[in-house]
């Protein structure tokens, strides 16, 4: 394969879930990035997969089906990445309901939250969002409320201090459990991959707990890290070639504020790794 003239970005959200683009807008920055390799994946919810292959389709892109579940593990959120998903499988369709309502329980919970913190107004954001047909509720929505009110100054303050997974941890509204998540992805026909694994910031010691269980559940993928300079970074890499993962690569794209992937970025991805996008096409 020739990562010179390649470019693949297997993460990115629309305006379904938490990103700012339609489905249809996303494709065509994707093509004016000549990225050729891309999937959506947007949280929980399949819904914008349809306009999304169309508009490939026009363009000449190669697609794929794509989605990021939330599971929960320890009592912390993991993001799994299902790529070549059948979004019509019965199995993973009503597993990604019970995430949808939990969602939908979780936003309420965070209105009564902020509102008891003196930020008031962000119920306007669950009502906008719970009445647009087939999009989902999330923490970034908020975020982006209390940036755009000024009750924050940014959108990572905002999970730090308001938003982070220790304000769920006595909840009873929990995404469904990290073997049923694997098993709602294997049953669609997919590959289950860990989403962003620097960015729970766990210990060595979780970190190896995390993905021997991901492995033992029959995962098979880890989303290759983009900065070489982390501290966990040589850890990833040796679990990868210990577990015989398969790499994705993504830029977790949002808005026109974030990067989609780039030739420097994915040009550093090792090359002695085995990847999703040249074994599955």
């Amino acid at each position: 394969m020739n990562y010179n003239t390649l470019l693949v970005d297997l993460h990115c959200h629309s305006n379904i879930s938490d990103g700012l683009l339609s489905p249809r807008d996303l494709a065509y920055t994707i093509y004016n990035s000549n990225i050729k390799i891309w999937s959506l994946t947007d949280h929980d919810t399949t819904a914008g997969l349809l306009e999304a292959q169309q508009e490939s389709k026009k363009l000449s892109l190669n697609f794929i089906n794509g989605v990021e579940v939330s599971s929960d593990w320890n009592g912390r959120t993991i993001h799994i990445l299902g790529l070549y998903i059948d979004h019509c499988n019965n199995c993973l369709i009503e597993g990604l309901k019970n995430n949808i309502n939990c969602r939908k329980t979780r936003a309420f919970n965070i209105v009564k939250h902020l509102d008891s913190l003196g930020f008031y107004g962000s119920d306007s954001i669950l009502s906008s969002r719970l009445n647009i047909k087939s999009s989902i509720v999330g923490r970034l929505h908020f975020a982006r409320f209390l940036v755009d009110n000024a009750y924050c100054q940014s959108i990572n303050k905002a999970f730090q201090k308001y938003l982070s997974d220790r304000f769920f941890k006595n909840s009873d509204a929990k995404y469904a459990s990290l073997s049923d998540v694997i098993l709602w992805i294997k049953n669609a026909g997919g590959i289950a991959v860990i989403a962003h694994p620097l960015n729970y910031k766990f210990s060595n010691q979780d970190l190896n707990k995390l993905i021997e269980r991901f492995a033992d559940l029959g995962g098979e993928g880890i989303e290759i890290p983009l900065f070489q300079n982390h501290k966990h970074y040589e850890l990833i890499i040796s679990l990868i070639k210990k577990y015989n993962f398969y790499i994705s690569c993504g830029s977790d794209f949002h808005s026109l504020k974030d990067n989609v992937m780039t030739k420097e970025r994915f040009s550093k991805i090792p090359k002695d790794l085995k990847n999703v996008w040249d074994y599955f096409l």
